[in-house]
């Protein structure tokens, strides 16, 4: 009796595992299919004009620029770097978007301009993040501010940008301004390419307060 009982648990197991797995193999294969489809179209789809909401323009005269250059060599490199990033066109999008996605929403001959709008901003992030730690570094408090605003009221997604600031903050005993900082990261206006940007960022935030400001 045991043994039916046993043998038809095992029988019923084996089809519910046999089952499981023809159907995720069949949505696999949809899904496969359905991608396929897309990627194939996406091959053909005309060129379309790019929201100019989407372009990122930076404002120089926000950045504490000096001629001639104080601080030597290094400073001097760190801002022509800014310059040089700032000149390009640069291209900041909604959400993080695939090869096939760009395709899709502005056509395929965009795609390399699109890829490289998005690299020239990415680049001109990360010189403005060093330039501002630079200025930090070298007791330029009121310029390193100026630098990482300009970073986070573009957009930036670096977590250190953001701590930097914090950290300056409440050294500086500003409270508000770090109250602002973080309602700008929290804000449902600010829409990270990263699903896990957001949450590092604040939590970058949060371990700044927790040390008192001290890196």
């Amino acid at each position: 009796m045991y043994l039916l009982i046993a043998f038809g648990l095992t029988f019923l197991l084996f089809a519910w595992l046999r089952y499981r797995h023809n159907k995720t193999s069949r949505g696999r294969y949809e899904n496969l299919e359905a991608f396929n489809a897309s990627e194939m179209e996406s091959n053909f789809i005309r060129k379309k004009d790019i929201d100019p909401e989407y372009f990122v323009q930076a404002d120089l005269a926000r950045l504490p620029f000096t001629e001639p250059c104080t601080g030597g060599d290094p400073f001097r490199r760190l801002q022509e770097n800014v310059k040089n990033a700032a000149g390009k066109k640069m291209l900041r999008l909604p959400r993080a978007m695939d090869n096939r996605e760009v395709k899709l929403a502005f056509g395929t001959a965009h795609l390399e301009l699109v890829t490289q709008y998005e690299e020239n901003y990415h680049r001109f992030m990360i010189a403005l993040l060093k330039w501002g730690e630079a200025l930090l570094a070298a007791g330029e408090r009121s310029g390193g501010e100026a630098v990482l605003k300009e970073s986070v009221r573009l957009g930036s997604e670096f977590s250190k940008t953001y701590a930097l600031l914090a950290n300056l903050y409440i050294q500086n005993g500003e409270h508000e301004k770090l109250e602002q900082l973080h309602s700008r990261a929290a804000s449902p206006d600010f829409l990270p390419n990263s699903p896990d940007a957001r949450k590092t960022i604040l939590q970058a935030i949060a371990n700044a307060v927790a040390n008192g400001g001290q890196p």
